[in-house]
């Protein structure tokens, strides 16, 4: 029987996660009314209440708009717009809390989430460049394992495949818990340069080759792979290779006519 592939959606679906809000002793420069203020946007933030947060760093920002502690403000206000969609002033806010912050947390979360609104934009060289800024900052903030994840998937959709390589393996050594160690070492096991758009995965050799026939009756030009998964061996089926992400995806919706759960690999 026919495995059903894992969509790209659930390959992708933990990355796309927002980084974790914590405070910050960057904010000890501000008067304690602004730090209070600060506390109390955070709470709601937590309680996703958005307006509100937005409501008291607005307050905090406008009376202090240029002092290094506001750094924090800016961030909260910054993930307040992520939060409600509107990353163009989300950036703005991110790029701000770089600018008025010495926090090495602060500074971490901003080009962190700078980097993931670039990734999400196929901006994956920006991406890699904020990336790099946080393993530079980052110290022992809660999502590292998250951003070595991006900033290895970043890479290789840039075509940056030996420099991936470099990364994908710190997710699993400095992290063996994270939910993210499977999503890398999938990654990291690709040999290729190259993507490909996989249609279907089989326990036996036989069906995946009498699929991969098919496919190429309909004017797939298909190929089956073998793919280890602990002791068990998986035949893949794949179709194409594209030496940027850019012409997989330009070539998903025309394979999907064909075989709707295809996705796109590594």
């Amino acid at each position: 029987m026919r495995k059903r592939a894992m969509t790209a959606q659930a390959y992708g679906a933990l990355a796309l996660s927002a980084v974790a809000l914590t405070f910050f002793s960057g904010c000890t420069t501000l008067p304690a009314d602004a730090v209070q203020r600060i506390e109390r946007a955070r709470k709601h933030y937590q309680a996703n209440q958005y307006t509100d947060a937005e409501r008291l760093v607005n307050l905090v920002i406008d009376g202090y708009p240029e002092t290094k502690g506001v750094g924090a403000a800016y961030y909260l206000r910054g993930m307040c717009n992520y939060r409600k969609k509107r990353d163009p002033q989300a950036r703005s806010d991110f790029h701000k809390a770089l600018q008025t912050s010495s926090d090495p947390q602060v500074l971490a979360r901003a080009n962190a989430q700078l980097g993931h609104i670039a990734f999400q934009a196929d901006d994956y060289r920006r991406a890699i460049g904020h990336y790099i800024e946080v393993v530079k900052t980052g110290g022992e903030v809660s999502f590292m394992d998250q951003v070595y994840y991006r900033y290895g998937d970043s890479l290789q959709k840039a075509g940056q495949w030996q420099a991936a390589r470099k990364i994908f393996p710190k997710v699993w050594k400095l992290f063996p818990g994270s939910e993210f160690v499977p999503f890398a070492r999938r990654k990291f096991a690709w040999a290729r340069n190259s993507f490909a758009i996989q249609c279907a995965a089989f326990n036996r050799s036989d069906l995946a080759h009498d699929f991969a026939n098919d496919l190429r009756r309909k004017g797939l030009d298909a190929s089956t792979d073998v793919n280890l998964r602990g002791e068990r061996a998986k035949h893949v089926v794949h179709v194409g290779r594209y030496f940027s992400f850019r012409d997989a995806r330009g070539d998903l919706a025309r394979v999907r006519q064909v075989a709707a759960d295809a996705f796109i690999v590594p």
